[in-house]
């Protein structure tokens, strides 16, 4: 097993936006008290105009990524009162830019609209409280699950490998026990 998160993010290549390659002037991910805490800063949007993401260095393919997240309270321009955003994309190729192609297993509520929640077949914790999500990668395949719960899958999907990411996208969440598992 190979923790995504050792104390530093050194395992990640950090791009703060496209616009601030590899830098972070608004200070957006930090590392402290075991968690990457991504504040979603107002400041990182005022400087870039864009979101940002802190991603693996390494391809992968073929494995069990294990996180866990949690919701914090702000949120900020452009998604300043409106629902809660975050997402783990998988099977990065191509460019560093926002959005790069890739497959997202995206955490939050479709519905646009702060404080939003589905109140059918709802997998999230409420706010604030550790989730636990899997994404689970072999071959072609790959299932997404929240709390123990199979959130969505697919077959065949394409591409089958890449790098990970995790987005910064106007809402403050932290991260922690990030793990990668190899499968055969």
């Amino acid at each position: 097993m190979r923790m995504l998160y050792w104390g530093s993010i050194t395992v990640f290549a950090l791009i703060a936006t496209p616009v601030a390659a590899r830098s972070d002037p608004a200070k957006v991910f930090r590392v402290h008290d075991g968690m990457v805490h991504v504040s979603g800063s107002e400041y990182g949007y005022i400087i870039t105009k864009e979101y940002g993401y802190i991603i693996t260095k390494q391809e992968y393919g073929n494995y069990h990524l294990r996180a866990e997240f949690k919701w914090g309270d702000a949120t900020y321009e452009p998604r300043k009162d409106k629902a809660r955003d975050t997402g783990i994309l998988i099977h990065v190729t191509g460019e560093d830019k926002v959005w790069p192609t890739s497959i997202e297993y995206h955490q939050g509520p479709w519905k646009d609209g702060a404080g939003t929640r589905s109140p059918e077949n709802e997998v999230e914790k409420p706010h604030r409280e550790w989730n636990l999500v899997e994404v689970i990668c072999q071959g072609d395949r790959v299932t997404f699950k929240a709390n123990g719960k199979v959130a969505n899958e697919g077959e065949r999907v394409r591409p089958s490998k890449g790098r990970i990411l995790f987005q910064s996208e106007g809402a403050e969440v932290f991260f922690r026990n990030m793990e990668l598992k190899r499968m055969k």
